[in-house]
């Protein structure tokens, strides 16, 4: 009771300690990432599209640049499954890891593509990347953040990905006029800095995780 009392007369914030807010800032930096790659691809897809179709087929980007956000964004549903499923026996931090490692270079490798379908393709991965970091980042600040004040590291967890989608302009990406190569690098840099960024330390495993192994 005392422990409740002396809880609530300070706010939120103090009680939480440094391995509880290093595990925020790996998550929303994760989170942010996202949004980033998310909107540089609304931003890009039509200019890579245009490198990639036939000229007959410029009428009909709109239709293939819907089919391929559509395509990415069910990787975020598979990847959601596939990563929650992974990080239950691998771990949180080594799960989100691979995530942002996966993503970034499924990214870059999308500069590779020879058409729309293998474009597509290598977005449906990107997508299945990106979908695994946001469970496992999400999973991992749920157990490792108090139950006071789990709520409020949520939002301020998820609001990484709005600050990624204002980052994907403000990098110049929508300048980007040189194919579908030049965007896949620009949108896959900012990630893969993040994955060497960021030491496994800073956002480890949690306790319930381990108890529960």
């Amino acid at each position: 009771m005392a422990d409740t009392v002396a809880d609530a007369s300070q706010p939120w914030y103090r009680s939480l300690n440094a391995t509880q807010w290093k595990t925020l800032f790996a998550s929303n930096l994760g989170w942010m990432f996202d949004g980033y790659e998310t909107f540089a691809l609304i931003l890009t897809v039509g200019v890579a599209l245009r490198s990639l179709l036939d000229p007959s087929l410029y009428p009909q980007i709109p239709a293939y640049a819907g089919t391929v956000i559509a395509i990415t964004l069910l990787g975020w549903g598979v990847g959601g499954l596939i990563g929650g499923i992974l990080a239950d026996y691998i771990g949180r931090r080594r799960m989100m890891i691979y995530a942002i490692l996966a993503y970034s270079l499924m990214t870059g490798l999308s500069a590779l593509a020879w058409d729309w379908m293998s474009f597509a393709a290598l977005r449906f991965l990107v997508g299945v990347a990106i979908g695994s970091e946001w469970s496992t980042g999400a999973s991992m600040t749920a157990e490792v953040w108090p139950n006071h004040a789990r709520g409020k590291g949520a939002g301020l967890m998820q609001c990484g990905l709005g600050i990624g989608f204002f980052l994907a302009p403000s990098a110049n990406i929508r300048g980007c006029r040189c194919g579908c190569q030049s965007c896949s690098r620009r949108a896959s840099a900012p990630p893969a800095w993040r994955s060497r960024s960021t030491h496994p330390a800073s956002s480890p495993s949690s306790v319930r995780w381990w108890r529960a192994r």
